[in-house]
């Protein structure tokens, strides 16, 4: 039951992790990292683990916590900021032992991190942590402040081996029955690669919809849903909390009325609820779901009322908006790789409603990014001419405001460029297109990058060469030779990388391995 509550609810019952590494059980997948995370905290003083949400930042700390204690280190963990902050700052500026403090979702403890710099003493190691989007947009800040470069661990994609364990405590706690239908274990770990892109919100959302899994816990989802439907004003309540679980934001009830609204109320029934006690994490007044897999399975699964929790979403952000504290907020919920995991799959006319009701706030319609992912939105519902729009929208805006850096919009204006092609019977200017989008990617993709995004939009070009290689016989050798020369550039400079870090990344050896059986078939 433990093994259950922390795949289905991530809850560490008891302090199950740290006891199963101490008496040797079987509970988490101990990652061939951690020894390397501990030494990096020795050699460098400060280490930086990201991922996105569900894919195991949280466990990976709590087991890295583990081995600093059976290796005589203290362990701090930084929750909050309170009027003692101070105070306990200075004692641990007089620790003697050697001791590690870490600092969750780091990127909103900025003004924490610079007066740590300033007290803490020789003895102090750091670990960070937070989702991949903030950490590619704040670690620069960390450095600027330590004066040093900070090692950095990308945990979204599970090797070989940890699938292998995964695996195995899928199989001791009985969890494997649908994952064994497919075969040997080498089947069984292609498909977690393959299909689930190593990535541990996929497996454990897929694990989640196994009918081993739909058994223990349908019952529990429908006896929830139908206490909770008999408050309208609880309901959407839950439905705004897993909202902000899905995108790990812990908020104090005070915090989660100016959000929603004063009319919406948690009354203490809501809290007395024995499902709700199940997956609600209710400490000292700050309340979240604690597995943010959960939440998506719950919003995909058994609310599947899109146009509530966008009403919902609408609510929170045009509260967001209005208090300087919960911007942050406002601006994440209109990216498009969140409402993704917000909303239930069939959501074309919804996500249209949405991104049309959130534009006519001041707030975003003079935002770049705002315009941007609206963009990435109709990418994603093949609107391509209203997806071209946007993007001028969002240049034409960050140009006014003298934005030299348009990096990121020039990804995904490349591979706007390549699926307007491979997804739609538009064939017309696909050569200029191409060349477009090589130009805007090859100013990224280098020896001396270190941002994988350009090498995942790259990895296309092996479907549009597919597409269009009989087009590409008869047309000119210049035209040829340009995206076979495109397709050649790329494998070299990902050949060229160091053998660690980017050159590992799954995104990475994906458009190495697609780029390469092209290169083959035209070379036979």
């Amino acid at each position: 039951e433990d093994i259950f509550s922390l795949l289905m609810y991530g809850k560490n019952n008891d302090d199950l992790i740290c006891k199963s590494i101490i008496d040797h059980k079987k509970c988490c997948v101990v990652s061939k990292s951690v020894e390397n995370i501990l030494q990096d905290l020795i050699d460098n003083n400060i280490v930086s683990l990201s991922a996105e949400m569900g894919n195991g930042k949280t466990i990976m700390t709590e087991i890295i916590k583990c081995f600093a204690i059976k290796n005589k280190y203290k362990v701090y963990s930084f929750i909050e900021k309170t009027a003692t902050f101070e105070k306990e700052v200075d004692l641990i500026s007089k620790c003697g032992d050697k001791h590690i403090i870490i600092i969750e979702n780091y990127q909103n403890k900025i003004e924490i991190l610079q007066k740590l710099k300033l007290k803490l003493n020789s003895n102090a190691r750091i670990l960070l942590t937070a989702r991949t989007v903030f950490d590619d947009l704040f670690y620069s800040k960390v450095e600027e402040i330590f004066g040093k470069e900070i090692v950095s661990y990308d945990l979204n994609f599970m090797p070989d081996d940890e699938l292998k364990m995964l695996i195995e405590i899928f199989e001791t706690y009985g969890f494997a029955g649908d994952i064994k239908r497919i075969g040997s274990i080498h089947k069984q770990i292609d498909y977690l690669k393959n299909n689930l892109k190593r990535s541990m919100f996929l497996i454990l959302l897929d694990l989640m919809n196994s009918d081993i899994m739909k058994e223990k816990s349908q019952e529990f989802f429908i006896d929830l849903k139908n206490n909770l439907m008999k408050k309208p004003q609880g309901y959407e309540a839950f439905i705004a909390l897993l909202i902000l679980s899905v995108i790990g934001r812990t908020y104090h009830n005070l915090d989660f009325y100016d959000l929603l609204g004063n009319d919406v109320r948690l009354q203490n029934d809501f809290f007395r609820d024995s499902n709700i006690k199940q997956i609600v994490s209710n400490d000292n007044g700050y309340i979240s779901i604690k597995s943010s897999v959960l939440s998506n399975y719950i919003l995909q699964n058994f609310v599947k009322d899109t146009s509530l929790i966008v009403k919902i979403i609408l609510r929170i952000i045009d509260n967001a908006t209005k208090q300087k504290t919960y911007e942050g907020l406002a601006r994440e919920l209109v990216n498009f790789s969140v409402l993704e995991r917000i909303l239930p799959k069939d959501r074309r006319e919804e996500l249209v409603h949405f991104y049309e009701s959130v534009k006519e706030k001041r707030f975003f319609s003079n935002n770049p990014h705002f315009w941007l992912q609206y963009a990435i939105a109709m990418i994603s519902i093949s609107e391509f001419p209203r997806a071209e729009k946007y993007f001028k929208n969002a240049y034409g805006i960050s140009a006014k405001r003298g934005w030299t850096d348009t990096s990121k919009f020039d990804n995904h204006y490349a591979r706007f460029l390549l699926d307007k092609h491979i997804r739609s019977n538009d064939n017309e200017s696909y050569m200029e297109d191409f060349k477009e989008a090589h130009e805007k990617l090859k100013s990224q993709i280098s020896e001396n990058t270190n941002y994988f995004f350009p090498f995942k939009v790259a990895s296309n070009y092996a479907s549009f060469y597919n597409k269009f290689k009989d087009n590409i016989k008869n047309q000119t050798e210049y035209n040829r030779s340009y995206i076979e020369d495109a397709i050649n550039y790329v494998i070299e400079i990902i050949e060229s990388l160091p053998d660690s870090g980017l050159k590992n990344h799954f995104f990475v050896q994906d458009c190495l391995s697609k780029l390469l059986k092209v290169q083959k078939n035209w070379m036979e």
